[in-house]
């Protein structure tokens, strides 16, 4: 043999791994190994197996996880100590970055002018800005320990209150801010935004409103103030002192059967707005109930004349025409409905049975299947199956009728 080497001998489907002198020796199918021992530089009990034939090397005995920068020359130790530093470093830089994400206060201050946090005051402004509202309150209350009468920190330590759920707090802050300054807009429009959550509150946020509004100079800020008293102003207002206020209570008498009433309010909303065709078709169905037949054909009337496709209104007119025995003019309003607004399934089943009565039986046939085709209330679609059996009772006997009768012989 050349060398001082050992011959592993072959093996033919599998790799085996055994531990010789301490060393570890591999071998595979068709590949026999010479390997030889060699002492790694720089690795405290190591040993370092070259692999002759691919050229590799497998550590024996244990991981070399220490160096012995003594066992290198003098550069590569040095070398080694400042990579083993750097490792270091890398290694426990995650560390303190979670430790300062997940506590921000204890992450370095940057004293740049941007923020320059030195005492309470300031670290509580860094901390508003960065959204750590609790935080900012607290340091706010320290801040003020030291100077009670600071409207700005009164003012802010408000604002980080309301963001913590704590109207109650803040609107101490902002009422004592008040108190020190009674000019403060700031503090008006932020005490009135609280007050006017509340409908106790509603009168004061008005006044500190219209208060607020001549000492704002800003366009926007007029708006949005001008804007806020008129919706107060609004809601503050009786609900009757509307149209359609005075329509919505209507209504609601209307459904208790209080019909005196009801017609009262309606006929306000119109005095209110008279191109209110709601309140008028409101009316008409009121008076129908009074059985006011004439008053109700003129509020119908009214209400088609401010809006000509209002659902229902054709149809409502059309059955008082008939009720009263003009049907010429039901049929006319009726075939109007259909023709305007052809998704009412009533408009068809009405103007069918019209047509049934004039004795026009394919004509109600297909208005009875058109209605069907609308999707109908329950009670209305039991009525039309009704009505298409006893019209195919009827064509059937016109039928018998009509046909030719065969001579005897």
């Amino acid at each position: 043999m050349r060398r001082s080497q050992a011959l592993i001998p072959r093996r033919r489907r599998s790799w085996r791994t055994r531990r010789r002198n301490g060393l570890i020796e591999y071998s595979g199918r068709n590949r026999p190994l010479m390997s030889e021992s060699i002492q790694a530089p720089g690795f405290l009990d190591s040993t370092f197996r070259v692999d002759d034939i691919h050229g590799r090397g497998v550590l024996g005995n244990r991981c070399p996880t220490l160096w012995d920068p003594a066992a290198m020359p003098s550069s590569q130790g040095l070398l080694a100590a400042l990579i083993l530093v750097v490792c270091i470093a890398l290694a426990h830089a995650p560390r303190l970055a979670f430790a300062a994400e997940k506590n921000p206060s204890t992450a370095p201050a940057t004293q740049d002018a941007s923020a320059p946090i030195q005492d309470a005051a300031e670290l509580a402004s860094y901390a508003l800005a960065q959204g750590r509202f609790q935080e900012a309150a607290a340091l706010y209350t320290r801040a003020l320990s030291r100077d009670p009468n600071r409207v700005d920190y009164l003012l802010a330590r408000g604002e980080a209150l309301e963001k913590c759920n704590q109207a109650a707090k803040a609107l101490q802050d902002y009422k004592r801010a008040l108190e020190i300054d009674p000019g403060n807009v700031r503090a008006m429009i932020a005490s009135a935004g609280i007050l006017e959550m509340n409908v106790s509150g509603e009168p004061e946020a008005l006044a500190l409103y219209k208060k607020a509004l001549p000492l704002t100079a800003d366009g926007d800020a007029r708006e949005r103030i001008a804007f806020s008293i008129a919706v107060l102003e609004s809601r503050m207002q009786e609900e009757t002192a509307s149209a359609v206020g005075c329509w919505n209570v209507g209504n609601r008498h209307a459904r208790k059967g209080e019909l005196d009433a009801a017609e009262t309010l309606f006929t306000r909303a119109l005095e209110l707005n008279p191109t209110f065709y709601q309140a008028y078709y409101s009316r008409a169905l009121t008076r129908l109930k009074k059985h006011d037949a004439d008053g109700a054909l003129q509020d119908l009337s009214s209400a088609l004349a401010l809006c000509p496709t209002l659902r229902g209104c054709l149809v409502t007119r059309g059955l008082v025409h008939e009720s009263h025995g003009r049907f010429a003019e039901a049929m006319a309003d009726l075939k109007r409905a259909a023709t305007e607004d052809p998704t009412d399934p009533e408009a068809h089943y009405h103007l069918g049975r019209l047509q049934e009565r004039e004795h026009a039986y394919s004509d109600a046939l297909a208005s009875y299947l058109e209605a069907l085709r609308r999707r109908p209330k329950p009670e209305l679609r039991e009525a039309i199956r009704q009505r298409i059996a006893i019209l195919a009772a009827a064509v059937k006997s016109a039928a018998r009728q009509e046909a030719p009768q065969k001579p005897l012989w």
